[in-house]
């Protein structure tokens, strides 16, 4: 709080000081997600709803899996909005990204540089696919180099404007003149395809970047000032850190999940009772037609199983089961309340298909909410443990399952004896990370228990 120069140490002492805000709760419940526009804030009545908007010129966007997964990623809006649109994904470690088998020869990607040509209205012929990377720029630039077919494709720069800005407020950007996707192919449809047809297109497309910057800038507008920095500052001991998550309790470790994830969507889901070794397993039908088209041919691409982010089970599976059939099947097989699930991370269990949370349409009879669906979250737990050592202070900690097992004491023996008994009934991938999440479990229990 600033301070009047004039005033008096005397004077201060006696204003009343405004008392910090309450602590965001540790646990929220779990935000419903739109299924068509992947987002909270749903954008679907900005955006045409019958297939995009109808343009001459097509674009191929190459989408990164770090914006995949950002909500505040506008490559999304440009294929709900435009017709002529495909919509690619990063699915490789290496990002060694397979050329779409739909992408004519002729097409240009649209990347700055000495070689690229200027488009304006005045430029002569121009190609009628645009290939768009939507990333950040250190990772375009990387792209460009490790795949040659994006790299020998010729390559188109927008003309320069030094008086336009982006209004993507919500980001920043590495350079003034610097803009969003949907930024860049709207200014590409002005440069190549005036016209009636554009320019509804153009103004389609703002409207619903326009209003997905403003819905951001509304709950920056209403959340409580330095409320996410005063949460990571609680100084706490490390073991009611890890008893405020869950642990602790006898009933914290009952069941153990590893789900899989292909693009948002769950593919492949394991769960097993500790105590019984029961197990419970389904393939989940992805249920999109764009997902599965690029599943089958990241299959195809790869040659060696491993390579995939995914399992080869879940990739190739032939028998699946609908989303509101694994609903009906998980809600029989889990007892509830009875018995608290574990998992990585919450977040990934509640992304497209949350366990009940967005389901289109159950079966008769089956309830429509999962109130008492509370997993413990390992990742959030982990961290906050990390935290507490340090009196408070944030530090970076593991990314993964596999890397936390590795740095905490006596995970990685609890994790080879939970796989003996595992491994029996369930193998592979799956296998292998319910055996890491039983033994980080059943150390931070223990960890929680020590007073």
């Amino acid at each position: 709080m600033l301070r009047n120069p004039c005033q008096s140490v005397a004077s201060t002492a006696s204003v009343s000081r405004r008392p910090p805000p309450e602590p965001l709760p540790l646990v929220s419940a779990p935000r419903h997600v739109c299924r068509r526009c992947d987002r909270a804030l749903c954008l679907c009545e900005h955006l045409p709803a019958d297939g995009g908007l109808d343009t001459a010129t097509r674009f191929v966007i190459v989408q990164s899996r770090r914006e995949r997964f950002n909500a505040l990623s506008t490559g999304r809006v440009v294929a709900l909005g435009l017709k002529q649109c495909a919509l690619h994904w990063d699915t490789d470690a290496d990002e060694l990204l397979p050329r779409p088998a739909d992408l004519p020869t002729n097409a240009g990607l649209l990347f700055p540089g000495p070689s690229a040509t200027l488009l304006s209205r005045d430029t002569g012929s121009v190609p009628a696919t645009f290939v768009v990377i939507d990333s950040t720029w250190t990772e375009a630039v990387r792209w460009v180099r490790k795949n040659s077919w994006l790299a020998d494709l010729p390559r188109y720069a927008l003309a320069p404007a030094p008086e336009e800005r982006s209004t993507y407020r919500i980001r920043r950007q590495p350079k003034e003149n610097c803009l969003s996707t949907v930024e860049c192919v709207s200014r590409v449809l002005q440069a190549v395809e005036p016209g009636p047809s554009a320019d509804a297109a153009v103004n389609r497309l703002i409207g619903a970047f326009d209003a997905l910057v403003e819905m951001q800038l509304d709950i920056l507008r209403n959340a409580p000032r330095s409320v996410r920095s005063h949460v990571n500052r609680v100084k706490t001991t490390p073991e009611s850190s890890l008893r405020s998550r869950g642990l602790g309790t006898s009933d914290s470790i009952a069941v153990a999940v590893f789900g899989e994830y292909y693009l948002g969507r769950l593919a492949g889901f394991t769960a097993i009772r500790i105590a019984t070794g029961e197990v419970f397993h389904r393939f989940v039908d992805l249920a999109n037609v764009d997902v599965n088209a690029q599943l089958s041919s990241v299959v195809a691409a790869n040659t060696q199983q491993d390579e995939l982010w995914i399992s080869w089970e879940a990739a190739t599976a032939t028998h699946r089961v609908s989303p509101a059939q694994f609903d009906a099947d998980w809600r029989a097989w889990w007892r509830g309340e009875e018995e608290q699930v574990v998992l990585w991370s919450a977040r990934h269990a509640m992304l497209a298909h949350p366990l009940g949370k967005s389901v289109d349409a159950l079966p008769p009879g089956v309830p429509q909410q999962l109130e008492n669906w509370r997993p413990v979250s390992l990742k959030e737990a982990y961290g906050a443990l990390r935290i507490a050592r340090q009196g408070g202070k944030p530090t970076s900690g593991p990314r993964s399952l596999a890397e936390a097992v590795l740095a905490e004491i006596g995970a990685e023996e609890a994790s080879a004896a939970a796989l003996v008994s595992i491994a029996a009934a369930v193998g592979g991938r799956a296998g292998k990370a319910l055996a890491h999440t039983v033994g980080l479990a059943q150390t931070l229990n223990a960890a929680a228990q020590d007073a």
